[in-house]
């Protein structure tokens, strides 16, 4: 705030936000608070109505202040509002004001910063530049240590000077004032009128004599910190200057230290310390609670002082009303004016950069997506996240642009006021597309194809340089590529089916069937939303596939008879639909122990393939087949099966399948007498794992079974409950059924029944299927150990 008028516009903008008192009412609760604070003044409505006038030339202070008070602001916020008002009555003579030496009552709440702090007291002499976002705690880090040299007897005092660089209701301190006032602080007779150089070193020794820490505050530019040290190098600066900024200065001759939000323990013990004690049960929500205001801590002193406002209210219920704040993109009012002073600071082209970034549900984006976002080149956009990195309101390494949560919840508030309605869906299109087209080459190159037989490969490029890159670009982007296409984000109907094809087979290969679920439920909306049949029929047989991994064999089974029902086997979409269909109803027929009609089902899903109109491949249900000759004890047939697998998944480069079929081979070459082959096909199924995270849980326990085979059972013991851990990681409950199982025949094979008991009772809690194959062999275990 400049002005009296900028003061009325803010007490309207109150007294909206307060459900708009009548005037003669907010006299009253003034003269009330007065009352109470031992004030008895009267005050009229009409002193209180002009107050909200534009045009004034002088205001009652006091009355302002108590206005603040009835209308909301407490604690920092009505802080805050009384220095606003101080420096609006001021302005003339306010660039000529300079705080020091702070007294230690009024020093903050001090926790956590241990390195910060480590780091700060090592040194006696020097500049150091602490940055980062506006309210995670610069200047109470830089008073800390200050006072930390003053105890330890190194300095015998702190001097303070406020150089107002980011600070819109006072102007910027004037440095010849500031070198004035402090040369007093030092000097019996301070020296007057000598050139800047000069003044500069006289006060240089004078902090040396004195024995001083200096601490310049919130700065916007290392042009004023030399206005007041001078160009001092790293050999001529004899006592400790702190200086804080928002920025990351460009200071060579000090050494830097930015500040991101506290660490999560300091977080929560910063919440009790301004606000209530946190009881152990409670500790899991407040650190839910510290997360989501970003560890900042302005942002949770603020929400500190809610708890301690409302202790009616439980942690669940400030988490739950914090959270649905932030989805209206509203926060605690000091902590948005902090954050948009650093947003008004940017130039136009970082401000447009953070405000679509905000936009976007990724929780991080390479530099070249951003690009794409804004429409602009690579070396622009490069300027541009450089200059949102030095303002600490983007973080992370080039392929991981970042938003703080604070940032990202501002930066959308401050959006719509700046950027069009179609410039920003334009943005998200963009995006998406860019998206779309890098997974496309990803799971070209992972061998997994999944675009429609007879349409080209994509061109190669970013990010699938080679498989091993596209597998670990597509662990690290699934989670923002499935954030793109979510119909909150309004991404087009077209562009969630394709994205549901994309991913389709890789997620199920990598266990992420909930994940499934949500992205082929979205699929399928918007595909019949668009009356997209051919769209529908495809997402519907991911879905299924994704449902009947997860053990929902009724919802499965639904969806594959809408599959058939609607699909046209003559065609390349219906024929592909089709052979899904098939192959999850032959997946459900083995989890009901129904092989012979599972083995019908993968014959005529194969057939489907062989007509070349599906994106499938024999490999995975040659497998499929293998893995039913195993159950049906025709083991020479099922190894020939998952050898060709294995050819085949090796030739394209297909570790998923490889893997599977090695896992595979371990059970027909068991059941065939062959051990070691056995143990060499484990190992190479965990080295698949290792590699490239394929099938981690069922590599594991194979390798389990076999070293239980050669009777290795402590060995193998350990390989099962590794195997178990991933499995419960994949919440795969089938899995870690079997692998129950698996261990329960490991420990009757080294004779401790009791051990066995345990494992095959916990795979009957965990079965899907009651009447499956894993529950009969619980059951079967259970008999055998009495």
């Amino acid at each position: 705030m400049r002005s009296w008028d900028d003061v009325a516009a803010t007490l309207r903008e109150l007294r909206t936000r307060a459900g708009s008192p009548s005037y003669t009412r907010l006299a009253a609760q003034v003269g009330q608070r007065r009352a109470a604070q031992g004030r008895p003044e009267h005050t009229s409505r009409t002193a209180v109505y002009d107050c909200f006038r534009d045009g004034r030339v002088r205001m009652d202070l006091a009355l302002l202040e108590d206005l603040g008070a009835v209308l909301g602001l407490s604690g920092t916020e009505a802080t805050a509002w009384s220095a606003s008002l101080f420096a609006v009555q001021n302005g003339i003579d306010a660039a000529r004001i300079v705080a020091s030496d702070p007294d230690p009552a009024t020093t903050a709440t001090f926790v956590g910063r241990t390195a910060e702090l480590t780091a700060l007291r090592a040194h006696e002499r020097g500049v150091f530049l602490i940055s980062g976002v506006g309210g995670v705690g610069k200047t109470q880090l830089a008073i800390r240590a200050a006072r930390d040299h003053v105890r330890d007897g190194r300095a015998d005092r702190l001097l303070l000077v406020d150089l107002r660089g980011y600070d819109e209701t006072r102007p910027g301190a004037d440095p010849a004032a500031v070198r004035h006032e402090l040369l007093k602080q030092l000097v019996d007779a301070p020296p007057r009128g000598l050139p800047a150089p000069e003044e500069q070193r006289a006060l240089r020794a004078a902090l040396v004599e004195r024995r001083c820490v200096l601490l310049l505050d919130n700065a916007a530019s290392a042009d004023e910190i030399a206005a007041v040290l001078g160009a001092v190098g790293p050999d001529e600066c004899g006592s400790l200057v702190l200086a804080t900024s928002r920025a990351g200065l460009d200071w060579p001759l000090a050494q830097h230290l930015a500040l991101d939000g506290l660490d999560p323990v300091s977080a929560v013990w910063l919440l009790a310390a301004y606000g209530r004690a946190v009881p152990v049960e409670d500790h899991d929500t407040a650190l839910a609670l510290a997360a989501l205001v970003g560890h900042h801590p302005l942002a949770l002193e603020l929400t500190a002082h809610r708890l301690a406002e409302r202790p009616d209210w439980s942690l669940a219920d400030h988490l739950a009303a914090t959270r649905h704040e932030h989805d209206l993109l509203r926060l605690d009012q000091p902590v948005s004016a902090s954050l948009e002073l650093s947003f008004r600071a940017l130039d136009p082209g970082a401000g447009r950069t953070l405000r679509l970034i905000a936009e976007q549900p990724c929780g991080h984006l390479p530099a070249e997506a951003v690009a794409e976002l804004l429409g602009a080149d690579l070396a622009s956009t490069t300027t541009w996240l450089d200059g949102l990195a030095a303002a600490h309101l983007v973080s992370g390494p080039p392929d991981r642009i970042v938003l703080h949560d604070l940032v990202r919840v501002a930066a959308r508030a401050w959006g719509p006021r700046q950027d069009s309605p179609s410039e920003r869906d334009a943005a998200r299109e963009r995006l998406v597309d860019h998206c779309l087209r890098a997974a496309e080459r990803a799971i070209a190159a992972t061998g997994m194809l999944s675009y429609a037989p007879g349409q080209p490969a994509p061109d190669g490029g970013e990010p699938a340089e080679d498989a091993d890159h596209a597998w670990s670009w597509l662990t690290r982007e699934r989670t923002s590529l499935i954030a793109l296409v979510d119909p909150a984000y309004r991404p087009g109907p077209e562009a969630t089916v394709r994205m549901s094809r994309l991913l389709g087979r890789y997620l199920d290969t990598q266990g992420l069937h909930q994940e499934a679920v949500v992205l082929h439920g979205w699929a399928v909306d918007a595909a019949l939303g668009r009356a997209d049949d051919s769209g529908a029929i495809g997402a519907r047989g991911h879905l299924a596939a994704a449902h009947a991994r997860l053990g929902h064999a009724e919802t499965a089974l639904r969806e594959t008879e809408l599959i058939l029902a609607g699909a046209d086997p003559a065609t390349e979409a219906g024929a592909d639909a089709s052979a899904t269909a098939r192959t999850v109803r032959g997946v459900l027929a083995v989890h009901r122990g129904d092989l012979e009609q599972a083995l019908d089902e993968f014959r005529a899903a194969l057939a489907l393939v062989d007509t070349g109109r599906t994106v499938r491949t024999r490999t995975g249900l040659l497998g499929n087949i293998g893995v039913v000759l195993t159950h049906l004890s025709r083991f020479p047939e099922a190894i020939a099966h998952q050898q060709e697998v294995l050819d085949l998944a090796l030739r394209d480069r297909d570790w998923s399948l490889a893997s599977s079929a090695l896992n595979n081979l371990v059970d027909n070459q068991l059941a065939d007498g062959s051990p070691n082959e056995a143990l060499r096909a484990a190992e190479r199924a965990c080295d698949l794992a290792e590699r490239y995270g394929v099938n981690a849980a069922a590599s594991r326990t194979n390798l389990g079974v076999a070293l239980t085979a050669l009777d290795r059972y402590d060995e193998a013991r350990a390989a099962h409950r590794l195997g178990s851990a991933a499995a419960r990681e994949a919440r795969d409950p089938d899995l870690v059924a079997a692998i129950a199982n698996n261990l329960g025949d490991t420990e009757r094979a080294a004779g401790d029944l009791d051990a066995a008991r345990a494992a095959y009772s916990s795979a009957l809690r965990h079965v899907v299927h009651a009447d499956g194959f894993e529950a009969q062999r619980a059951r079967e275990g259970l008999a055998l150990t009495g």
